[in-house]
Protein backbone atom coordinates (compact mmCIF):
# COMPACT_ATOMS: atom_id res chain seq x y z
CA UNK A 1 0.00 0.00 0.00
CA UNK A 2 2.99 2.21 -0.34
CA UNK A 3 1.89 4.21 -3.34
CA UNK A 4 0.81 7.73 -4.05
CA UNK A 5 -2.70 6.87 -5.15
CA UNK A 6 -5.87 6.61 -3.10
CA UNK A 7 -6.39 3.23 -1.49
CA UNK A 8 -9.85 1.96 -0.52
CA UNK A 9 -10.26 1.95 3.23
CA UNK A 10 -11.38 -1.67 3.23
CA UNK A 11 -7.99 -2.66 1.82
CA UNK A 12 -6.54 -1.69 5.16
CA UNK A 13 -9.31 -2.16 7.73
CA UNK A 14 -11.75 -4.87 6.72
CA UNK A 15 -14.64 -3.96 9.03
CA UNK A 16 -16.20 -0.66 10.16
CA UNK A 17 -16.04 0.88 13.61
CA UNK A 18 -19.18 -0.80 14.91
CA UNK A 19 -17.76 -4.28 15.31
CA UNK A 20 -16.21 -7.34 13.79
CA UNK A 21 -12.62 -8.46 13.57
CA UNK A 22 -10.15 -7.07 11.11
CA UNK A 23 -6.47 -6.98 10.37
CA UNK A 24 -4.20 -3.95 10.81
CA UNK A 25 -2.35 -2.48 7.83
CA UNK A 26 1.14 -3.36 6.76
CA UNK A 27 3.49 -1.47 8.93
CA UNK A 28 7.15 -0.97 9.50
CA UNK A 29 7.68 -0.76 13.26
CA UNK A 30 10.93 -0.10 15.02
CA UNK A 31 11.08 -0.92 18.71
CA UNK A 32 14.06 0.86 20.18
CA UNK A 33 13.80 -1.49 23.11
CA UNK A 34 17.34 -2.24 24.05
CA UNK A 35 19.38 0.84 24.77
CA UNK A 36 22.32 -0.70 26.61
CA UNK A 37 25.30 1.12 27.98
CA UNK A 38 26.66 -1.98 29.67
CA UNK A 39 28.19 -5.00 27.94
CA UNK A 40 25.46 -7.30 29.18
CA UNK A 41 23.35 -9.31 26.77
CA UNK A 42 20.49 -7.13 25.46
CA UNK A 43 17.17 -7.59 27.21
CA UNK A 44 13.75 -6.79 25.82
CA UNK A 45 13.74 -3.22 27.11
CA UNK A 46 15.96 -0.19 27.17
CA UNK A 47 18.53 -0.78 29.89
CA UNK A 48 20.25 2.26 31.30
CA UNK A 49 23.50 1.80 33.17
CA UNK A 50 22.34 3.61 36.30
CA UNK A 51 21.29 2.58 39.81
CA UNK A 52 17.80 1.18 40.17
CA UNK A 53 15.37 4.10 40.13
CA UNK A 54 11.89 5.01 39.03
CA UNK A 55 11.41 7.98 36.73
CA UNK A 56 8.01 8.76 35.24
CA UNK A 57 9.44 11.21 32.69
CA UNK A 58 11.51 8.60 30.87
CA UNK A 59 9.25 5.63 31.67
CA UNK A 60 12.01 4.09 33.80
CA UNK A 61 10.92 1.41 36.26
CA UNK A 62 12.47 -1.12 38.62
CA UNK A 63 15.95 -2.17 37.49
CA UNK A 64 15.95 1.13 35.59
CA UNK A 65 14.65 -0.43 32.38
CA UNK A 66 13.01 1.93 29.90
CA UNK A 67 10.85 1.00 26.95
CA UNK A 68 10.67 3.15 23.85
CA UNK A 69 8.70 1.91 20.83
CA UNK A 70 8.85 3.67 17.48
CA UNK A 71 6.29 2.95 14.78
CA UNK A 72 6.86 3.77 11.11
CA UNK A 73 3.81 3.36 8.89
CA UNK A 74 2.50 4.44 5.50
CA UNK A 75 -1.04 5.21 6.65
CA UNK A 76 -2.45 6.35 3.28
CA UNK A 77 -4.46 9.15 4.91
CA UNK A 78 -4.33 9.75 8.66
CA UNK A 79 -7.77 11.33 9.06
CA UNK A 80 -9.55 8.25 7.73
CA UNK A 81 -7.50 5.91 9.86
CA UNK A 82 -8.23 7.77 13.08
CA UNK A 83 -11.92 6.87 12.65
CA UNK A 84 -11.04 3.27 13.50
CA UNK A 85 -10.46 2.35 17.16
CA UNK A 86 -7.98 -0.38 16.29
CA UNK A 87 -5.78 2.12 14.51
CA UNK A 88 -5.82 4.43 17.52
CA UNK A 89 -4.92 1.48 19.73
CA UNK A 90 -1.98 0.75 17.46
CA UNK A 91 -0.74 4.31 17.91
CA UNK A 92 -1.22 4.20 21.67
CA UNK A 93 1.00 1.12 21.80
CA UNK A 94 3.97 3.23 20.67
CA UNK A 95 5.89 6.17 22.09
CA UNK A 96 7.06 7.72 18.81
CA UNK A 97 5.02 7.48 15.60
CA UNK A 98 6.43 8.13 12.13
CA UNK A 99 3.69 8.30 9.50
CA UNK A 100 4.05 8.63 5.75
CA UNK A 101 1.55 9.56 3.03
CA UNK A 102 -0.61 11.28 5.62
CA UNK A 103 -2.61 13.35 3.11
CA UNK A 104 -2.82 16.39 5.36
CA UNK A 105 -2.50 20.11 4.75
CA UNK A 106 -1.73 23.11 6.94
CA UNK A 107 -5.40 23.49 7.89
CA UNK A 108 -5.64 20.02 9.41
CA UNK A 109 -5.50 19.50 13.15
CA UNK A 110 -4.71 16.01 14.41
CA UNK A 111 -5.80 15.27 17.96
CA UNK A 112 -4.96 12.11 19.87
CA UNK A 113 -4.99 12.64 23.64
CA UNK A 114 -1.56 12.25 25.20
CA UNK A 115 0.32 12.83 21.92
CA UNK A 116 2.01 15.82 20.32
CA UNK A 117 1.79 16.01 16.51
CA UNK A 118 4.04 17.76 13.99
CA UNK A 119 3.25 17.73 10.27
CA UNK A 120 5.35 18.19 7.16
CA UNK A 121 2.73 18.63 4.46
CA UNK A 122 3.05 18.56 0.71
CA UNK A 123 2.67 22.12 -0.55
CA UNK A 124 1.23 23.79 -3.66
CA UNK A 125 -1.02 20.96 -4.80
CA UNK A 126 -4.80 21.12 -4.97
CA UNK A 127 -5.48 17.58 -3.78
CA UNK A 128 -4.21 16.39 -0.43
CA UNK A 129 -1.43 13.88 -0.94
CA UNK A 130 1.93 12.81 0.40
CA UNK A 131 2.93 14.28 3.73
CA UNK A 132 4.83 13.11 6.81
CA UNK A 133 3.83 13.24 10.47
CA UNK A 134 5.90 12.86 13.61
CA UNK A 135 3.90 12.18 16.78
CA UNK A 136 5.17 11.33 20.23
CA UNK A 137 3.85 10.97 23.74
CA UNK A 138 3.82 14.13 25.80
CA UNK A 139 6.27 12.66 28.32
CA UNK A 140 8.97 12.75 25.61
CA UNK A 141 8.58 16.43 24.84
CA UNK A 142 11.78 17.38 26.69
CA UNK A 143 13.84 14.71 24.90
CA UNK A 144 12.90 15.19 21.23
CA UNK A 145 13.86 18.09 18.99
CA UNK A 146 12.68 18.80 15.45
CA UNK A 147 15.45 19.42 12.92
CA UNK A 148 14.35 21.78 10.17
CA UNK A 149 15.53 21.04 6.62
CA UNK A 150 14.50 22.01 3.09
CA UNK A 151 13.80 18.56 1.65
CA UNK A 152 10.13 17.63 1.38
CA UNK A 153 10.96 13.93 1.42
CA UNK A 154 12.41 13.64 4.93
CA UNK A 155 11.29 14.79 8.38
CA UNK A 156 14.22 14.84 10.81
CA UNK A 157 14.19 14.75 14.59
CA UNK A 158 16.71 14.16 17.35
CA UNK A 159 16.52 11.91 20.42
CA UNK A 160 18.49 13.42 23.28
CA UNK A 161 21.37 11.52 24.83
CA UNK A 162 19.91 12.63 28.17
CA UNK A 163 17.15 10.10 27.52
CA UNK A 164 19.20 7.33 25.91
CA UNK A 165 22.21 7.75 28.23
CA UNK A 166 24.65 7.21 25.36
CA UNK A 167 27.51 9.49 24.37
CA UNK A 168 25.69 11.46 21.64
CA UNK A 169 22.21 12.33 20.43
CA UNK A 170 20.57 10.04 17.86
CA UNK A 171 19.18 11.59 14.67
CA UNK A 172 16.18 9.96 12.98
CA UNK A 173 14.77 10.74 9.55
CA UNK A 174 11.23 9.80 8.53
CA UNK A 175 11.27 9.18 4.78
CA UNK A 176 8.54 9.21 2.17
CA UNK A 177 9.72 9.02 -1.43
CA UNK A 178 6.96 8.93 -4.08
CA UNK A 179 6.86 6.05 -6.57
CA UNK A 180 8.87 6.42 -9.78
CA UNK A 181 5.72 6.84 -11.89
CA UNK A 182 4.22 9.50 -9.62
CA UNK A 183 3.93 13.11 -10.76
CA UNK A 184 5.47 14.04 -7.41
CA UNK A 185 8.67 12.09 -8.02
CA UNK A 186 11.64 14.21 -9.07
CA UNK A 187 14.98 13.12 -10.59
CA UNK A 188 16.92 14.60 -7.67
CA UNK A 189 14.78 13.06 -4.91
CA UNK A 190 17.52 10.83 -3.52
CA UNK A 191 20.10 13.58 -4.00
CA UNK A 192 18.11 15.81 -1.66
CA UNK A 193 17.97 13.09 0.98
CA UNK A 194 21.67 12.35 0.59
CA UNK A 195 22.64 16.01 0.96
CA UNK A 196 20.83 16.17 4.28
CA UNK A 197 22.40 12.94 5.49
CA UNK A 198 25.83 14.33 4.73
CA UNK A 199 25.00 17.58 6.46
CA UNK A 200 23.90 15.82 9.65
CA UNK A 201 26.81 13.39 9.54
CA UNK A 202 29.19 16.30 10.07
CA UNK A 203 27.87 16.64 13.63
CA UNK A 204 26.20 13.31 14.42
CA UNK A 205 27.45 9.75 14.08
CA UNK A 206 24.24 7.96 15.08
CA UNK A 207 21.78 8.38 12.20
CA UNK A 208 18.80 6.19 11.39
CA UNK A 209 16.29 6.57 8.54
CA UNK A 210 13.01 4.72 8.39
CA UNK A 211 10.00 4.84 6.15
CA UNK A 212 8.65 4.23 2.67
CA UNK A 213 11.42 4.58 0.08
CA UNK A 214 9.40 3.00 -2.76
CA UNK A 215 12.66 1.36 -3.79
CA UNK A 216 13.04 -2.34 -4.47
CA UNK A 217 16.60 -3.51 -3.90
CA UNK A 218 16.28 -7.32 -4.15
CA UNK A 219 19.18 -8.71 -2.08
CA UNK A 220 21.91 -6.73 -3.80
CA UNK A 221 24.84 -5.37 -1.73
CA UNK A 222 24.48 -2.02 0.03
CA UNK A 223 28.27 -1.80 0.35
CA UNK A 224 31.16 -1.57 -2.10
CA UNK A 225 32.66 -4.83 -3.29
CA UNK A 226 36.31 -4.05 -4.02
CA UNK A 227 39.12 -6.05 -5.51
CA UNK A 228 42.12 -4.74 -3.64
CA UNK A 229 44.90 -3.07 -5.62
CA UNK A 230 47.91 -1.35 -4.13
CA UNK A 231 46.64 2.18 -4.74
CA UNK A 232 43.23 1.26 -3.28
CA UNK A 233 44.51 -0.42 -0.15
CA UNK A 234 43.60 2.31 2.34
CA UNK A 235 40.06 2.69 0.96
CA UNK A 236 39.45 -1.06 0.77
CA UNK A 237 40.63 -1.50 4.36
CA UNK A 238 38.12 1.17 5.42
CA UNK A 239 35.30 -0.69 3.67
CA UNK A 240 36.47 -3.99 5.14
CA UNK A 241 36.38 -2.50 8.64
CA UNK A 242 32.74 -1.57 8.10
CA UNK A 243 31.87 -5.07 6.97
CA UNK A 244 33.77 -6.62 9.85
CA UNK A 245 31.59 -4.49 12.11
CA UNK A 246 28.53 -6.40 10.93
CA UNK A 247 30.14 -9.76 11.50
CA UNK A 248 31.33 -8.75 14.98
CA UNK A 249 27.72 -7.95 15.85
CA UNK A 250 26.55 -11.25 14.37
CA UNK A 251 24.82 -9.42 11.52
CA UNK A 252 25.20 -11.06 8.13
CA UNK A 253 27.15 -9.18 5.50
CA UNK A 254 24.71 -10.34 2.85
CA UNK A 255 21.13 -9.47 3.67
CA UNK A 256 18.15 -11.56 2.63
CA UNK A 257 15.03 -10.51 0.77
CA UNK A 258 11.99 -12.33 -0.55
CA UNK A 259 11.66 -9.54 -3.13
CA UNK A 260 13.80 -10.49 -6.14
CA UNK A 261 13.10 -7.30 -8.11
CA UNK A 262 15.21 -4.15 -8.25
CA UNK A 263 13.86 -0.87 -9.61
CA UNK A 264 15.52 2.48 -10.28
CA UNK A 265 14.66 3.87 -6.86
CA UNK A 266 16.07 0.72 -5.33
CA UNK A 267 19.33 1.23 -7.21
CA UNK A 268 19.49 4.81 -5.95
CA UNK A 269 18.86 3.62 -2.41
CA UNK A 270 21.75 1.15 -2.70
CA UNK A 271 24.00 3.92 -4.00
CA UNK A 272 22.87 6.15 -1.13
CA UNK A 273 23.91 3.47 1.35
CA UNK A 274 27.25 2.81 -0.33
CA UNK A 275 28.19 6.46 -0.46
CA UNK A 276 27.29 7.29 3.14
CA UNK A 277 28.26 4.26 5.25
CA UNK A 278 24.64 3.21 5.68
CA UNK A 279 23.42 -0.33 6.09
CA UNK A 280 19.96 -1.73 5.35
CA UNK A 281 18.62 -3.44 8.45
CA UNK A 282 15.91 -5.45 6.65
CA UNK A 283 16.85 -9.07 6.06
CA UNK A 284 19.79 -8.96 8.45
CA UNK A 285 18.31 -9.14 11.92
CA UNK A 286 16.19 -11.33 14.16
CA UNK A 287 13.33 -13.27 12.62
CA UNK A 288 13.66 -11.36 9.37
CA UNK A 289 17.20 -12.67 9.04
CA UNK A 290 16.06 -16.26 9.51
CA UNK A 291 12.92 -15.94 7.40
CA UNK A 292 14.60 -14.63 4.25
CA UNK A 293 13.62 -10.96 4.46
CA UNK A 294 9.85 -10.69 4.51
CA UNK A 295 7.80 -8.56 2.16
CA UNK A 296 6.59 -5.21 3.50
CA UNK A 297 4.02 -4.10 0.90
CA UNK A 298 0.92 -6.09 -0.11
CA UNK A 299 2.90 -9.34 0.12
CA UNK A 300 4.58 -8.45 -3.17
CA UNK A 301 7.60 -6.25 -2.46
CA UNK A 302 10.04 -4.75 0.02
CA UNK A 303 9.93 -0.95 -0.18
CA UNK A 304 9.84 0.01 3.52
CA UNK A 305 13.20 0.11 5.24
CA UNK A 306 15.21 0.91 8.29
CA UNK A 307 18.74 2.01 7.38
CA UNK A 308 21.41 3.32 9.71
CA UNK A 309 24.99 4.50 9.82
CA UNK A 310 28.03 2.32 10.33
CA UNK A 311 28.77 4.18 13.57
CA UNK A 312 25.23 3.55 14.77
CA UNK A 313 25.93 -0.17 14.51
CA UNK A 314 29.54 -0.27 15.57
CA UNK A 315 29.62 2.39 18.24
CA UNK A 316 26.54 1.61 20.26
CA UNK A 317 25.46 -1.93 19.65
CA UNK A 318 23.47 -4.39 17.66
CA UNK A 319 20.06 -4.33 16.07
CA UNK A 320 17.66 -7.20 16.51
CA UNK A 321 14.13 -7.57 15.19
CA UNK A 322 11.47 -9.40 13.26
CA UNK A 323 8.98 -8.93 10.46
CA UNK A 324 5.60 -10.51 11.06
CA UNK A 325 2.76 -11.21 8.62
CA UNK A 326 1.17 -7.82 9.29
CA UNK A 327 4.03 -5.81 10.74
CA UNK A 328 7.72 -5.18 10.74
CA UNK A 329 9.35 -4.62 14.12
CA UNK A 330 12.99 -3.94 14.89
CA UNK A 331 14.58 -3.86 18.33
CA UNK A 332 17.52 -1.47 18.52
CA UNK A 333 20.13 -2.17 21.17
CA UNK A 334 22.87 0.26 22.19
CA UNK A 335 25.75 -1.46 24.00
Amino acid sequence: MMNDTEQPLDDVWTTPTNGGSRQPPKLDSINTNNLHVSKAKPSEKIVLNNPVIENSDTNCIIENKCKLDILSLNCCGINKRLQYPEFCELLYDHDIICLQETKTDDLDTINLPGFIFHMKNRQKYGKKSGGIILAYKEKLNNYLELLETDSKYTFWFKLSSVFSKIDEDVVFGIVYIPPENSVYHQPDTFDQVENEIRSFSQNFKYICLLGDFNGRTADEPDYFEIETHEHEQDFSEFIQDNLNCLETLNIDRKRKSMDTVKNRSGQKLLELCKGNDLFIVNGRIGDDKHESGKLTCKNTSVIDYCICTYDFLKGEGAIRGKIGPTSESIDISFN
